[in-house]
């Protein structure tokens, strides 16, 4: 199942959160969410099993077993559109513009903690994407404006809100304002801009934490594509995955791919505005392998599209055509929701904790039920990569020989079935 808001729930013209089948089938408005026109924040599917999503002013929390939403308190109005949470339940947030604070709570919605006050004229201002928690204690993020060139800046600090730093100052040669949340693999942090670089129309760039080297990674131009608003993900097969919102063939944006490894960008779909165009967010890799993501515009209704791309056979499929009716021009991304049980209660859900320990490079499966169990793991193509049985109530698993990219834990014995999606970085 996938999960995603909307601009427009079609009743008043605020936002709205929906569900839909990866297959196309079951488009279902879920909530609509009061007073957020324009809603174009990104829900974040947490392996405690639950969906946050920000409104803007407040937090939103589902749990898709009973359907029922929680609303966390929040000392804080003004939050940025993204929200991360971290292996430890705790949810980060940016608040503000001008002169934003950067601020965590826990899942529970208790113990809300100010982390750091950014200068917004040096450190950077207006913050759209959600924080990156890189393995060990460390947070990156971006801002589209401040810094020494007004164009943006990469900043870090620690999760106890010590040792703030400016990284890098974005300036229009090689990049200038980055929208979205920066993804980390290898060593190396990956995002896009949507202005600057030698053609004015956004790059792909790299930031080496061991070295503190940025690079311009590729240019972006009209003819190939421009303007990327949604950032990148790292596909199973290694390669840089994105959108962009304008250029291409029609001038409707394009899906894309970026070997790192050969430093090869190549166009995948061109958006013709009749299937779906100018896409706002970021793709999502599901568990069958396939990204799925969605259109701001075009498609039979002109409210946009929500679509699906498999990488083995270049095929892309719409999914939904978005309608004022029902909800339309959707800006944000899809989530998945990975985690499937049968025949085990919440309570007991809730203690199991299965994660990768980037560090040690091994996977952890810890919890009262986890006992004599049979422990499968896949990668995002759906092949199996190794299978151990697990006897103890914390086990830990070697992962340094599998390359980094998105897994899926099965854990399994006679009452129940547990799938829960583990991100391995390197």
């Amino acid at each position: 199942m996938l999960y995603g808001l909307l601009d427009y729930n079609g009743t008043d013209n605020n936002g709205s959160f929906y569900s839909i089948n990866k297959n196309g089938t079951g488009f279902t408005k879920i909530y609509d969410v009061p007073g957020s026109y324009y809603l174009s924040n990104i829900p974040f599917s947490h392996s405690d099993g639950m969906i946050y999503f920000s409104t803007g002013t407040e937090v939103k929390k589902f749990n898709p077993t009973t359907s029922l939403f929680e609303t966390l308190p929040l000392l804080r109005a003004n939050i940025n559109r993204q929200l991360t949470i971290d292996n430890n339940n705790w949810i980060y947030f940016v608040e503000g513009n001008q002169n934003p604070v950067i601020y965590k709570m826990k899942t529970d919605g208790t113990s809300e903690t100010d982390l750091h006050a950014l200068t917004g004229a040096t450190d950077g201002w207006n913050a759209l994407a959600g924080i990156t928690v890189i393995p060990g204690d460390s947070l990156f993020g971006v801002m589209i404006n401040g810094g020494t060139n007004d164009e943006g800046t990469i900043y870090s600090l620690k999760t106890d809100g010590s040792g703030f730093g400016v990284r890098h100052h974005f300036t229009l040669a090689t990049g200038r304002y980055p929208e979205s949340k920066l993804v980390y693999f290898d060593g190396k942090l990956y995002g896009t801009t949507y202005g600057g670089g030698v053609n004015f129309m956004g790059v792909i760039f790299s930031y080496d934490l061991t070295t503190s080297t940025y690079t311009d990674l590729y240019d972006f131009t009209n003819p190939t594509g421009s303007t990327p608003y949604g950032g990148v993900i790292q596909a199973s097969n290694g390669k840089l995955y994105g959108m962009t919102y304008q250029g291409g063939t029609g001038g409707n944006g394009v899906i894309f791919s970026y070997d790192i490894s050969g430093s090869q960008y190549s166009v995948l779909y061109n958006f013709d505005g009749v299937t779906g165009g100018s896409p706002m967010g970021a793709l999502t890799q599901a568990s069958n392998g396939k990204l799925f993501g969605t259109a701001h515009s075009g498609g039979a209704n002109s409210g946009g599209v929500a679509f699906s791309y498999d990488i083995a056979t270049g095929t892309y499929t719409v999914l939904s055509n978005f309608s004022m009716a029902t909800g339309a021009n959707p800006q944000c991304d899809f989530q998945q929701m990975t985690q499937v049980e049968t025949g085990i209660n919440s309570a007991d859900a809730s203690s199991l904790e299965i994660y990768a320990d980037a560090s040690a490079q091994q996977l952890v499966v810890q919890g009262s039920t986890v006992k004599n169990a049979q422990l499968i793991v896949v990668d995002a193509l759906g092949k199996k990569v190794f299978e151990a049985a697990v006897n103890s109530q914390k086990s830990q698993f070697d992962l340094s020989s599998y390359r980094g990219g998105i897994y899926f834990v099965q854990l399994h014995n006679n009452q129940q079935t547990i799938t829960r999606k583990i991100i391995l970085t390197k």
